[in-house]
């Protein structure tokens, strides 16, 4: 349709073309589409109609404007969609859409279009040069934001950049880490999957395969793919495709039934209504432009008649193809029919009619408002000096941050004569050579403002532009004509403000909204990322339709660009959302090891070692506890160590303490027994104060073990070793004391003998004070010096924390157990001289024999106490004492208590002084 401005719109309303073959001897065919017409596609074409005609209708935008409009079909092709731009460009030939005869050629104003990336690619790259503005309702790639490449390219759909940042994050909020990809061997599906897999990396995801494929491929091609779905272990597959290639993959899905699988689709195919009818797509999740309404549009693309459609080929062919007829010619077989205009475009059931999910259609519906915003913007500055001011005052504050004189006034003025072709300043000669000022300043202000027109801020525009400074700082170093200079700055400033007075330089700064819907670009060209999350849901009928069950915004903070406000069904219509993992999550008390030859998030589960713990799921690493800590049996928490001392609580612990009071209790009772009966003759006979000293002694060393039971403390650490080295050189000094009596009353009885004298009663009490002052002195040194304290064992068992006494100083210990292991050893040889004289007098046998026993207890306790571990030391020691104690007791005073009390016809001088000791 002709008007005052022409927009270009291309469109993919078929999908394939006509493939040529060139014989070289003739001229090749005119390129041509095939296959059926994409109604979602002509609904997109029709939508861009249907808003120029409403925009010529109101008053409000473009009063007295009227624009036409000239509608392409790329074929989905790169070819024809070359083609298609170069048409649009020069206008050689008729679109197929016009209304009527055309009568007009030329360069389009804008361009809306084209459906795919890669045939966008290819028109934006020739277009382009023109400054012709071009804006894609449906190209997503990412590649063109770069406005280096593509600088008059606009889109009002989000750029895949936004859709594969949400896609990952889509697939990381539901936690599947292992997943399928397959993509559109295009522009589009290259693209947009390369920025996905860097998004997946980075939160963590691994992809098991990742498959390509065009709709132009072989059928083996699509076999190949479809059989690495089949087979994979991924249970999610994204796909990041174009609606026809999916439908095709799909197709050769169907033809053989495959395990279940949670498909996640791109935008382009997950809201296309074609593709509901593959039913094993259930549960189906994606990302989708958000739905509109745009009102009157329904009835706009039901008023079709045979009259109307008969002025354009692809509306004819739709017709024809809607409703099984020929149009406006006779039918070619008995079973084609001519349309005769009962055909009724209100019971129509296609894509083309179908409205419920405004989606693609309303980008189309926004790109050409855009347009229509700009040109408004274009033709009231258009020959408007005042529209140039800001654009002046832009540069103004440019040059003078970089100390550059320039007159706002005159430059307007050089600008208005430079857009009536003045006659150019003489040329400057230039070593030696004339340059043609002009000509050379305005090549410079152009280089320059290609940076400068793209700039989002005036900083921006002043860095790039000092970059192109070096040829002017050599014009004011060589102190050359002003004019010059002016010059310079009018070629700037006109390449700026020539492109701000055109339909691309205000599209850059169109900002309205329409039907509640926010227009706007970007420094890139890109609208603002807002996506609706979809899901593929069986109805009560048992149809599968597309279901908005949440949002995604890309200006939200992060980890809240996701809101969702209904249910969502799964693969197989399942409730629960279905587990796609390489590896189970590690529990904690486990730790990640990867998998060798396999992606991160293959891996196995190692326990924890011992001594060591993992908190989280999926750890990386286990930590060891703190020293005075241990894991616990699921190795996922640090518990305080059990302390461990030999207790008055455990059995171990009531016995020895039972047997030392029993001991004790023995002595005391022995003691009370000797004084009872201290009148007697074996009483008397045996050195009683020795005896009751040694009885005490004993008492002491059976008490003395229950200074070992218990936790230690600084005051019973100290206590312990020295009341057990004191007491028990007390008790062996009684008994060698008693011995040397044995020996020396022995002596006595030689004639002329006078050794009693030199041994008696306090001779005796001072050798047993002797003795004992000595060790009395070696604890005492061993206090002072280095005293036993206690101290945590860590080291014995990993598991425990013992608490034990350290010795201070190993030497003090050892002397103190080397002087009782002196004198046993001095009074067992003693004890062993004395064996032989008179029974029924000597007690030399029985000290004999208990410190034989003594003796070998001590030399078994120590390596014993050396090998037994943490609390089995103390009883050790404890044993020994006991043991060594008990002889001691049993061995010297149990014959004695015996004839005391139960023989008592034995206790009498007589029998004692007996030579036979028989009775």
């Amino acid at each position: 349709m002709d008007g005052d401005y022409i927009i270009g719109g291309v469109f993919s309303i078929h999908n394939y073309m006509h493939t040529v073959k060139h014989n070289y001897t003739s001229i090749p065919e005119p390129l041509r589409c095939t296959g059926s017409v994409d109604g979602r596609e002509l609904r997109f074409s029709r939508a861009m109609v249907f808003a120029i005609e409403e925009i010529n209708n109101s008053t409000e935008l473009l009063p007295g404007v009227r624009l036409g409009y000239r509608i392409h079909d790329s074929c989905a092709s790169v070819p024809v969609a070359v083609q298609a731009a170069f048409q649009l460009t020069n206008g050689v030939q008729p679109a197929f859409d016009t209304g009527e005869t055309c009568s007009q050629s030329g360069t389009v104003t804008a361009v809306v279009g084209e459906s795919g990336s890669t045939p966008s690619i290819s028109t934006s790259r020739i277009i382009g040069p023109f400054d012709i503005p071009q804006v894609s309702h449906y190209a997503t790639c990412a590649c063109l934001s770069d406005k280096q490449q593509y600088p008059t390219f606009f889109r009002t759909i989000p750029s895949d950049r936004f859709q594969a940042l949400a896609l990952a994050k889509l697939v990381k909020h539901f936690g599947w880490t292992w997943i399928g990809a397959v993509r559109s061997d295009s522009d589009y599906g290259n693209n947009g999957m390369a920025a996905f897999l860097h998004a997946a990396r980075k939160e963590g995801i691994c992809v098991e395969y990742s498959e390509s494929f065009y709709r132009t491929h072989p059928r083996s091609r699509f076999q190949r793919v479809a059989d690495v779905i089949r087979g994979s272990t991924a249970m999610v597959v994204v796909a990041f495709v174009s609606s026809g290639d999916i439908r095709l993959l799909l197709e050769e899905l169907g033809r053989q039934p495959s395990p279940p699988r949670q498909w996640v689709g791109s935008e382009a195919w997950v809201t296309d209504p074609n593709l509901l009818r593959f039913s094993f797509c259930a549960g189906t999740i994606g990302v989708g432009i958000p739905q509109s309404v745009i009102p009157g549009l329904r009835e706009f693309l039901l008023d079709l008649s045979p009259a109307k459609v008969a002025g354009s080929q692809v509306l004819t062919e739709f017709w024809e193809s809607a409703f099984n007829c020929r149009l406006g010619r006779s039918a070619d077989g008995a079973e084609e029919t001519v349309c005769d205009g009962t055909e009724d475009m209100q019971k129509l059931q296609s894509p083309y009619t179908d409205t419920s999910q405004l989606r693609i259609t309303n980008m189309v519906y926004k790109a050409v408002y855009a347009i229509a915003h700009a040109m408004l913007g274009w033709l009231i500055s258009r020959g408007d000096e005042s529209a140039y001011r800001s654009e002046i005052d832009l540069l103004l504050t440019w040059c003078s941050r970089n100390n550059l004189e320039l007159n706002a006034l005159k430059t307007v003025e050089l600008i208005v004569d430079f857009r009536r072709n003045p006659a150019p300043p003489p040329p400057i000669i230039l070593g030696g050579t004339p340059v043609a000022t002009v000509e050379s300043c305005r090549f410079l202000g152009v280089t320059v403002s290609q940076d400068l027109k793209w700039g989002p801020n005036i900083d921006t525009l002043t860095k790039k532009a000092q970059k192109r400074l070096f040829f002017l700082r050599q014009l004011r170093k060589f102190h050359l004509p002003r004019t010059l200079l002016v010059n310079f700055y009018t070629a700037i400033i006109e390449s700026i403000i020539t492109l701000a007075i055109t339909v691309l330089g205000q599209l850059k700064r169109v900002n309205f909204s329409r039907n509640g819907y926010q227009v706007s670009f970007d420094a890139n060209g890109d609208p603002l990322a807002l996506y609706e999350l979809v899901n593929w849901q069986r109805s009560e009928s048992g149809s599968t339709e597309i279901v908005t069950v949440g949002y995604y915004d890309a200006s939200l903070p992060a980890g809240q660009e996701f809101q969702t406000n209904r249910n969502l069904t799964w693969a197989q219509g399942g409730t629960q959302v279905p587990v796609s993992v390489c590896s189970e999550s590690c529990p904690p008390g486990t730790r990640k090891v990867l998998q060798k030859g396999k992606p991160v998030c293959c891996y196995d589960c190692i326990p924890c070692p011992e001594g060591e713990i993992s908190n989280t799921t999926d750890s990386p690493d286990c930590l060891p506890c703190p020293e005075e800590f241990w894991p616990n049996a699921d190795r996922d928490v640090c518990l305080p160590k059990p302390i461990e001392f030999l207790s008055f609580h455990e059995a171990l612990g009531i016995i020895l303490a039972t047997f030392s009071v029993g001991g004790a209790c023995l002595a005391v009772v022995t003691a009370t027994v000797f004084f009872r009966h201290r009148a007697s003759a074996i009483v008397r006979a045996n050195n009683s104060e020795l005896s009751f000293l040694l009885l005490f002694s004993l008492a002491l060393c059976f008490l003395c073990s229950l200074t070992f039971i218990g936790p230690p403390s600084d005051w019973s650490c100290m206590l312990r070793h020295t009341a057990f080295g004191i007491t028990f050189v007390l008790c062996i000094s009684c008994v060698l004391g008693k011995t040397i009596v044995v020996l020396m009353a022995f002596r006595a009885t030689l004639p002329g003998s006078n050794v009693m004298k030199w041994f008696g009663p306090p001779q005796q009490r001072m050798t047993v004070a002797s003795f004992t002052f000595i060790q009395a002195l070696i604890c005492t040194l061993w206090l002072v010096l280095n005293p036993p304290f206690p101290i945590k064992n860590l080291t014995t068992y990993k598991e425990r924390l013992i608490l034990e006494c350290a010795l201070g100083s190993a030497i003090g210990f050892w002397a103190v157990l080397g002087y009782i292991g002196l004198l046993a050893v001095l009074c067992f040889a003693l004890a062993v001289l004395a064996r032989k004289l008179p029974d029924n007098f000597n007690e030399a046998k029985l000290i004999t024999f208990s410190m034989l026993i003594f003796c070998a207890v001590w030399i078994t306790f120590i390596p014993a106490y050396v090998s037994s571990p943490g609390k089995f030391t103390v009883a050790v020691e404890i044993f020994a004492m006991l043991a060594s104690s008990f002889a001691l007791i049993l061995c010297i005073f149990a014959q004695k208590c015996f004839i005391i009390l139960f023989r008592p016809e034995k206790n009498t001088k007589k029998h004692l002084m007996s030579k036979n000791p028989s009775d």
